[in-house]
């Protein structure tokens, strides 16, 4: 190979490629002083500032607020992007400057904004937050409803009738969402498989309105508010079979939902304690409706009470995100 040909690794690619070529290009013709293997080190070290290792060797972006020192210059950037990759982030901020400085319109500058994010990332059902297309699956609820809901079913599901109940404040409003609160089994399933899945379901009882405002659109639609029903009780049951189990549970400090547990292991005569969190391997056939399909894994040895950030796992996988919801 003639020397200062940039020959990008196999498992580099978009915007983690073009970096290291950047920086490849950028090393050897400066600081490496032509030396290819200086180069290489210098552009693998620009990546890894940017990208962590995730599945199968691939390179996967880290979150906008992982990341210092990126600029956005006033530009007004929606919370569910900043633990985003940070090239979502900079996707919609790209889109966003440009519209405005021809336009000087915020809200025409924000359409074209989450316009082009659009193009590229969809936003994940659990999180969130904006990962590219090839990475996630379909969002809507209603079209995993027949897969998801078959171990859920009961005889009395095909001629139960389904009652709608609408929230009177928000039929003041206009608008007359859909109360799922105090709902048989049979009732959920029922309103799951109907069309009335994506229609605009109530704050539940007890949740704070703000928390309820800030959930992501698809986790507030009828679908969205049952499958967390599900997902909450399957946890919750988790949780108390690792209890049996002889783990100690506490609450995430973030306020999640999630609970993390504390175990002990005996490793050279002595007990070291270790931290666990619940996993849902993502895109299997793992709903997460039935206790069985959360994993609650060891992290590490020790405790992580003093901080969640430190809390890491595969690209794979997903921890458990609140709202509660029985």
């Amino acid at each position: 190979m003639p020397k200062g040909k940039v020959t990008v690794p196999s498992t580099l690619s978009g915007h983690a490629a073009e970096i290291y070529r950047s920086a490849f290009s950028g090393a050897f013709e400066g600081t490496c002083d032509g030396e290819d293997s200086c180069a290489a080190k210098v552009a693998w070290s620009a990546v890894k500032e940017k990208f962590i290792k995730g599945e199968g060797d691939k390179w996967v972006a880290k979150s906008f607020d992982e990341i210092e020192g990126i600029e956005i210059n006033g530009v007004p950037l929606p919370g569910s992007l900043h633990q985003s990759p940070f090239t979502a982030a900079l996707t919609w901020i790209e889109a966003f400057q440009e519209r405005y400085e021809s336009t000087n319109d915020i809200a025409e500058a924000s359409g074209a904004a989450w316009a082009a994010l659009k193009e590229r990332y969809a936003q994940d059902f659990e999180s969130g937050t904006w990962v590219e297309r090839d990475d996630v699956e379909a969002e809507q609820v209603s079209d995993e409803a027949d897969e998801e809901v078959d171990a859920l079913e009961t005889e009395t599901v095909e001629t139960e009738p389904i009652h709608i109940t609408r929230s009177a404040r928000t039929q003041n409003q206009g608008r007359g969402d859909i109360v799922i609160d105090g709902l048989s089994l049979d009732e959920e399933v029922a309103l799951f498989k109907s069309d009335y899945v994506n229609s605009q379901a109530a704050c539940p009882e007890g949740m704070d309105p703000m928390a309820w405002a800030d959930l992501p659109a698809m986790r507030r639609t009828v679908g969205g508010v049952i499958r967390q029903k599900w997902i909450t009780r399957a946890y919750v049951k988790a949780v108390e079979n690792y209890k049996e189990d002889g783990l100690t549970f506490y609450d995430n400090p973030s306020g999640s939902g999630e609970m993390i547990g504390i175990g002990t292991v005996r490793i050279s005569e002595k007990s070291e304690p270790f931290t666990a969190t619940g996993v849902l391997t993502r895109n299997s056939e793992l709903s997460g409706f039935d206790p069985a399909h959360w994993l609650f894994r060891a992290l590490g040895r020790g405790t992580l009470r003093s901080t969640t950030t430190a809390i890491r796992v595969p690209v794979n996988e997903v921890r458990f995100r609140g709202p509660i919801l029985r």
